[in-house]
């Protein structure tokens, strides 16, 4: 399996994320996180994925502290490769055809992972020669 399931946003980006100030109701502390409608029970990397998808994170850095974050997420990289693909397709095909806006930045999302999926097969591929 790949770790237990866990209660997933199922949008998590900095759009759905308030943060605290000065005039803010929210405790000096703390963060605030809305828009549930996507919510589902799933393992973690499921919850990563989409994130790192529709944050368009494409750094390595930057998904190891979205990892690290999260807590406890079974990590294994054909996975989280594999449901980036499919977050980035979903996305791309809910804009182009039902949304009908937001294209530009689906497509923009959908080339860059294709252009890390790329460099992330040279590079198994070289590890294994």
């Amino acid at each position: 399996g790949q770790g237990p399931l866990v209660l997933c946003h199922g949008d998590l980006h900095a759009e759905n994320i308030l943060l605290p100030n000065r005039r803010s109701s929210l405790r000096s502390n703390g963060i605030g996180i809305v828009d549930f409608e996507s919510t589902h029970i799933a393992p973690a990397i499921v919850d990563v994925a989409k994130s790192i998808v529709v944050c368009g994170i494409g750094d390595n850095a930057d998904t190891a502290a979205l990892l690290s974050g999260y807590g406890e997420v079974d990590s294994d990289q054909a996975v989280l490769v594999g449901l980036q693909a499919f977050h980035a397709m979903n996305g791309w095909t809910y804009a182009r055809l039902i949304a009908k806006r937001d294209v530009v930045l689906w497509d923009c999302r959908l080339r860059a992972f294709g252009s890390r999926l790329r460099r992330a097969r040279s590079r198994a591929k070289a590890q294994r020669t």
